[in-house]
């Protein structure tokens, strides 16, 4: 019977091997090309002559393994995916902290010291997860108020504050919208309640010196900012009390700001999670009557007028980038549309209101805000909603249109009020 392919060809390399030497082979490398998956057997190969242990064996290709016992083969092993961390569900996936069930990844508590319900807004780096909260009342900010982080990894984390308040004058006293780009934080703050004065900060991801990128006093309410893809320049959405909105481009270092769109009269823009930029253009949700989600391109006069890629919507929130498509909300709804074109698509109509949405290729991933449940479906119209993370009630912010989740890499982060948590769970 022909033996197959693989081992005639293991055989050929490792009789080359034994003929080109009268003494045990040393550091001999080996390359087999199995080009496909095929059968491997080693069974019945003369190998006299050919010292296995130093023969450095490079296999190119998938190996056909066998797997017996409800197991599954993965890179040549056989593991079970019901059970293995490193391999939940399909090979690869990884579980990043938490363990795998019946082919599913749990979900981690990286923190409980927390207070979820007055926080705002949540964001990552990939090394740290970093929360803004609005503790307090008349009297001056609440204990838990500021800018705090925690590392993406370990349980039962003692949060070390960014940006700590001393009082309701502090660049932490009522932080809002954040964003992290490279190794800082930057957020969105009110102080003084009688004459609430609005600003943007930044600071070290890692705590340090917190400085200002610009203020607005109270000429005009921030509604959101966001942060060019290299972080050189801050975008800053502004509306006043008769709802003209406005834009500011400023420079991260505090030097001074731009304004890049005139005010447009009618609308307010969403605070939050609501404005996004790529190397190009600039995109945010717009609240109110004719709201809906614009794009600007960067570089344009600021007396030209923004374009209008989906709408109207009165309430469009949680708007993000990924892969070339903008992702959003309204209400139960999540829609997308091309970043270059008009033309939303409802993605999924998710039965309840929507607690923050993020994208990662394949899929979009969101809070569910009635039951708490993290879930996910494909990022193409059409899917079906699978639960990701058993949650509870995570943190929803419906008045400012902000959500509580933030994703890196391999997981996503939310805030958990139902037991002032911090948690996180591999994508899917």
């Amino acid at each position: 019977m022909r033996p197959p392919l693989g081992r005639l060809a293991l055989a050929g390399v490792l009789a080359a091997a034994a003929c080109r030497a009268s003494a045990p082979v040393d550091n001999f490398a080996i390359a087999l090309d199995l080009g496909t998956s095929v059968p491997f057997d080693l069974a019945g190969l003369d190998l006299t002559g050919v010292d296995l242990a130093n023969i450095d064996l490079a296999i190119i290709g998938d190996i056909a393994v066998t797997c017996t016992g409800g197991l599954s083969p993965c890179s040549g092993a056989c593991v079970d995916l019901q059970g293995t961390a490193t391999d939940c569900g399909r090979c690869g996936h990884d579980c990043a902290g938490g363990q795998c069930s019946g082919g599913v990844c749990q979900e981690v508590t990286l923190t409980t010291a927390v207070t979820v319900g007055t926080s705002f807004d949540i964001a990552t780096d990939g090394v740290h997860v970093l929360w803004s909260s609005s503790a307090g009342d008349g009297s001056g900010p609440g204990p838990n108020t500021g800018v705090y982080a925690i590392a993406t990894s370990g349980t039962g984390q003692t949060p070390f504050p960014i940006a700590p308040p001393a009082d309701y004058m502090s660049p932490a006293a009522r932080p809002q919208a954040m964003r992290v780009a490279g190794t800082t934080a930057y957020w969105v703050n009110y102080t003084d309640p009688s004459s609430v004065a609005w600003a943007v900060y930044r600071g070290p991801v890692a705590g340090g010196t917190v400085n200002n990128v610009t203020s607005y006093g109270t000429t005009g309410t921030i509604a959101t900012m966001t942060v060019s893809p290299t972080a050189s320049r801050v975008y800053v959405i502004a509306y006043s009390s008769s709802n003209t909105t406005s834009v500011r481009d400023c420079d991260p270092a505090g030097s001074g700001c731009t304004t890049i769109v005139n005010p447009v009269a009618g609308v307010a823009v969403a605070g939050g999670a609501t404005a996004v930029a790529d190397a190009a253009y600039l995109y945010w949700a717009e609240w109110g009557t004719g709201g809906g989600i614009r794009r600007f391109h960067l570089g344009d006069p600021a007396s030209t007028a923004p374009v209008t890629l989906a709408g109207p919507y009165n309430t469009a929130a949680n708007l993000v980038l990924d892969g070339g498509y903008l992702y959003w909300s309204v209400g139960s709804k999540i829609y997308r549309t091309p970043t270059t074109t008009a033309d939303p698509q409802i993605v999924i109509d998710t039965g309840n209101n929507v607690a923050g949405v993020v994208a990662a290729g394949p899929y979009v991933v969101w809070g569910d805000s009635a039951t708490g449940v993290i879930r996910y479906a494909s990022s193409t119209p059409g899917g079906t909603a699978v639960n990701l993370a058993a949650g509870n009630q995570i943190h929803y912010n419906a008045g400012g249109g902000s959500g509580m989740l933030a994703r890196d890499a391999g997981s996503v982060y939310w805030m958990n009020r139902g037991d002032n948590t911090i948690r996180k769970v591999a994508l899917p």
